[in-house]
């Protein structure tokens, strides 16, 4: 009987084993490169050299389960954490790709500033359910649709460095690129079309509310929700994108003179409540993509076009909690087009990228973008990919006054390889 018993677990266990699977993916990237960042009276802000992280993709790490449940279903989880290839801080952070990368200051570094943090980790973490019929349900923290629709789903040719910036333009005013929430992600239709819905908030709760006279972590209020809906058609060589995305924050700051004078952030940083900002807004954003595969040559065209309703800031002077325009209540407008093309040429894929866009406020640009991009990738394997690229990102609204801490024009060059795995 116990040999029984034994060799039914032995068997129930390979059984298991047989039903699930867990894959362990990543991504490493380096490159040596030069990166300049200039006021528009020509004067030096920022200049580094040297090894760098993620030129060409983010580095990453993540895993990724499947459970069989039958009759075409499967319970899944991801989860994917950024690591730093090119510093001390190894899985503690997450280089963002386009700034000097400066050890202990914030990552940030594009044009416009602000699309990462340091201490951001996290790339996306939920749990799903799948039918082969029905679709799959997500549940999590997981990349947003207006991400998907601007970087990953292909129409994005280039790199995230100066002169590739404006297919996300948009990112940090609407939301950002990860958010907590619900999305549901379709069969393909009539083998064409996928449709992607999601419901949620930003990286927090969709409510957080506090009585409190000092609030909670200084807010008495801090809500944010968002909803997108999201399209890919593919046929051929042709390929059509498409997203539309709500978004609403509110915030209201607690008494700063109460019991609690300080606030920790979910990376457990500890900052005076008289440093916080408080801003309200309403925001919507309508993205179209769409490229044709020729062979020799695939041209690709992304479009962004957004408003953005900011009703109130509160708090601490200076940029907003999420976005980058810190200005003035009142509406702002955002538009770009970028368009280029790739052609490959044996092992080597050539890429061109250019475009124009800007932000307006009632009375006057607050942005006015132009971007150049071009590059070579070559494909030393399937996972090995050898690179070089440079670009340029200028904007002419910026402030051209001797000592202006404005970025005007941002450059850079870099070598450097890519590995996945």
């Amino acid at each position: 009987m116990a040999i029984t018993l034994v060799a039914l677990a032995a068997l129930a266990a390979t059984s298991a084993f047989a039903q699930s699977s867990v894959t362990v993916y990543g991504v490493m990237d380096a490159a040596y490169k030069n990166y300049t960042l200039k006021n528009n009276a020509g004067e030096v802000l920022i200049k580094s050299n040297g090894v760098s992280d993620g030129s060409n993709a983010g580095s990453r790490v993540g895993f990724r389960g499947v459970e069989d449940l039958g009759n075409g279903r499967n319970a899944n989880f991801v989860f994917e954490a950024g690591i730093v290839v090119a510093g001390p801080d190894g899985f503690a952070n997450r280089s963002g790709a386009e700034g000097a990368q400066v050890a202990g200051v914030s990552n940030s570094g594009n044009m416009p500033l602000g699309a990462y943090g340091s201490n951001s980790n996290t790339r996306q973490a939920y749990v799903s359910a799948s039918d082969k019929g029905l679709g799959e349900l997500r549940i999590g923290y997981q990349y947003t649709e207006l991400y998907n629709t601007s970087t990953n789903t292909g129409f994005f040719i280039g790199q995230e460095q100066p002169g590739g910036f404006l297919h996300k333009i948009s990112n940090g005013e609407f939301g950002g690129t990860r958010a907590n929430g619900l999305v549901y992600v379709s069969p393909k239709i009539a083998g064409t079309t996928t449709v992607t819905a999601q419901y949620g908030a930003g990286t927090a709760r969709n409510d957080y509310e506090s009585d409190l006279a000092g609030g909670q972590n200084g807010y008495k209020k801090n809500n944010a929700k968002r909803q997108s809906l999201g399209a890919l058609f593919e046929q051929g060589p042709l390929r059509v994108g498409a997203a539309y995305t709500t978004y609403k924050q509110e915030q209201d700051l607690g008494d700063v003179t109460a019991a609690t004078t300080t606030s920790t952030s979910v990376f457990g940083v500890v900052t005076a409540n008289t440093a916080l900002k408080g801003t309200s807004f309403e925001s919507k954003l309508t993205q179209l993509n769409a490229s044709y595969d020729f062979g020799m040559i695939k041209p690709v065209v992304q479009y962004v076009k957004g408003e953005k309703d900011l009703t109130s800031v509160t708090g601490a002077t200076g940029s907003e909690t999420n976005g980058t325009i810190g200005k003035t209540v009142g509406k702002y407008d955002y538009k770009a087009t970028t368009y280029g093309f790739t052609a490959p040429y044996g092992a080597a894929t050539f890429f061109v990228l250019g475009g124009s866009g800007k932000i307006t406020s009632a009375t006057a640009d607050i942005n006015k973008y132009k971007q150049t991009q071009y590059g070579v990738r070559y494909a030393l394997s399937k996972r090995t990919t050898a690179y070089v690229a440079a670009g340029t990102s200028k904007d002419e609204a910026a402030a051209s006054a001797a000592a202006s801490t404005a970025g005007g024009k941002s450059t850079y060059s870099a070598i450097g390889m890519t590995h996945s795995f």
